[in-house]
């Protein structure tokens, strides 16, 4: 908490995606703690559960005509907030798991669109209002960026495309004074697994709970770290995977993933934020 609460001073306003649960609604807890002059929006197909000073936008980040009239109106809102920096936290996201293109071929272009175009697409509507303040961005990605996975080859793919696009936009945006973080959780205790299909367990050593996540992502923005990675196991295995061949890092990845006892074919989590993107 004490990392969020000196990363928070002089912010005026957060908006958070996926926040009905999981790491997203941590996020949105943390920062109502942490600073409860913070203006913060969520945007979710579900509530959060929260108090009512939460002001809710209802997405479903999957479809691009939705996403459009909603991120138009969060952008009108954020600009009616009259002081302080501004945190996005691009934190919606969904897998599933089984071989392509298990379980429908529906779900991929949905996991697509939320990992990546509603992320895309939400951070350019509220650009200008983040260059206007300065603040930051923190873009929710997941361990399983660092190699190819079959079983999740989709997911891994797009948490990808989350890590390198970050990286590329810390470096555009620097001089604007705009932090990004790409945040990779591990496997984290939340119904993300059980949604997506892992019916075995997942080693005490490798998983965290929300608050361990969120205080990273925090931490590491203190600290002016772009690509974060929740715990040290989990760190040395994301070092470990940059650097084998690809095709070596997918064999190796196939693998650990059958010992977590997976399904073959999972069910998605809920597009728009009902899971969160925290594995």
């Amino acid at each position: 908490m004490q990392a969020a609460v000196a990363m928070l001073s002089g912010f005026g306003l957060a908006v958070v995606t996926g926040g009905s649960s999981g790491i997203g609604k941590r996020f949105l807890t943390t920062i109502r703690e942490a600073n409860p002059k913070v203006r913060v929006c969520n945007l979710s197909r579900e509530k959060p559960g929260l108090s009512d000073d939460v002001v809710h936008f209802p997405c479903d980040l999957a479809d691009a005509a939705v996403r459009g009239s909603v991120f138009a109106d969060v952008a009108a809102w954020a600009a009616s907030v009259d002081a302080g920096r501004m945190l996005l936290i691009n934190n919606a996201g969904f897998g599933t798991i089984g071989p392509f293109p298990e379980p429908k071929m529906r779900q991929h272009g949905e996991m697509i669109a939320v990992n990546i175009a509603a992320m895309v697409e939400l951070t350019g509507t509220l650009l200008p209002e983040l260059r206007r303040r300065g603040g930051a961005i923190v873009n929710v990605a997941s361990t399983a960026a660092f190699q190819p996975m079959p079983g999740m080859q989709t997911y891994a793919a797009t948490k990808a495309f989350v890590v390198s696009w970050s990286v590329a936009l810390a470096h555009e945006l620097a001089p604007a004074g705009v932090q990004l973080q790409a945040l990779c959780p591990g496997p984290t205790r939340t119904d993300f697994g059980r949604r997506a299909g892992f019916d075995g367990h997942v080693s005490s050593a490798l998983a965290h709970d929300v608050d361990r996540v969120v205080e990273t992502s925090f931490r590491a923005l203190r600290r002016g770290r772009v690509v974060a990675v929740p715990g040290v196991i989990n760190g040395v295995g994301a070092w470990l995977a940059r650097r084998l061949p690809l095709r070596l890092a997918a064999v190796v990845a196939e693998r650990t993933l059958r010992r977590t006892g997976s399904r073959g074919a999972g069910a998605a989590t809920a597009a728009g934020g009902k899971g969160g993107a925290d594995a």
